[in-house]
Parts: C-alpha cells; sequence; structure tokens
C-alpha cells in the first residue's frame, strides 16, 4: 500500500535534483506509523512529504494461559511483563504461527488504521502531533 507520509530532519539539495540528508538530523519519517516496515518510493522536499510502500510483516501470536493466542499489541503491559520475563509457559511455547486468515486480518487491521491517521489529517495536523519541524531544506 502507498502512503504520504511527512518527513523531518534536515537535507541538501544539489541543482541536479539530488539530497543529502544530514548525519546529525537525518530525513525521516515524523509519526509514528506502528507495526509496518516501510520502502521510500519518492520525496518531496518542498511539502515535506515521502510516499512510501507500506506492509506488515508477518507476526506470531502470544499465547497465555487458558486464554487465545493474541497478536503482541493485543496484550496488556502486564501480559507483555510476563511474556518478556517469560513468567508464562503454555505446553512449552508462548509464540505460535498465526493462521493464515488471522495474518492477513491483523495486516489489513494495522494498514487500514494507519492509512486512517494519514487520511484523517493533513502533513500540518501529522506534524503538530509529532511535535517535529517540517524538513528543513539547505539548497546548495
Amino acid at each position: 500500500m502507498r502512503l504520504t507520509v511527512p518527513i523531518t530532519g534536515k537535507a541538501t539539495r544539489y541543482p541536479d535534483g539530488r539530497f543529502d540528508g544530514d548525519p546529525d538530523d537525518p530525513v525521516r519519517i515524523a509519526i509514528d506509523i506502528g507495526d509496518i516496515s516501510w520502502q521510500a518510493v519518492s520525496f518531496d522536499l518542498d511539502n515535506s512529504t515521502a510516499i512510501i510502500e507500506a506492509d506488515v510483516q508477518p507476526q506470531k501470536l502470544i499465547k497465555l494461559a487458558a486464554q487465545p493466542a493474541r497478536f503482541w499489541e493485543d496484550l496488556s503491559v502486564a501480559e507483555k511483563a510476563q511474556v518478556s520475563i517469560g513468567a508464562i509457559v503454555v505446553d512449552n511455547s508462548m509464540i505460535v504461527e498465526p493462521k493464515p486468515a488471522e495474518a492477513q486480518a491483523r495486516r489489513t487491521k494495522v494498514l487500514n488504521a494507519t492509512q486512517q491517521l494519514l487520511e484523517g489529517n493533513t502533513i500540518d495536523e501529522l506534524l503538530a502531533m509529532s511535535g517535529l519541524p517540517k524538513l528543513i531544506v539547505l539548497e546548495q
């Protein structure tokens, strides 16, 4: 799925259209887009945006005692703490593979939530939510 996201940081643009990010303040996505892997497709330095190709990687399910297996983001803080220290073990395994339908449902849920966040706000509103400034572009 292609998404337009706000970017922040500092870049130097050259006359031939190339640009370099500043190593002390690199060009980056200005908001937390959650558990999404992405690859940049293009950058619009003038509007502080990038188009990314986004997807959700397969994730294991966490199995807690006497409960159905759930994805990590659906666990409470207390449950996550128990998993991280290995306190809960069910059938010698806390982590199980999701069924294909479960994995696809999670992928759709995560991508749709991210798309709604991005489409429901302007770039300026998203930057304001992040507390980060627009991309600074220095001309070479």
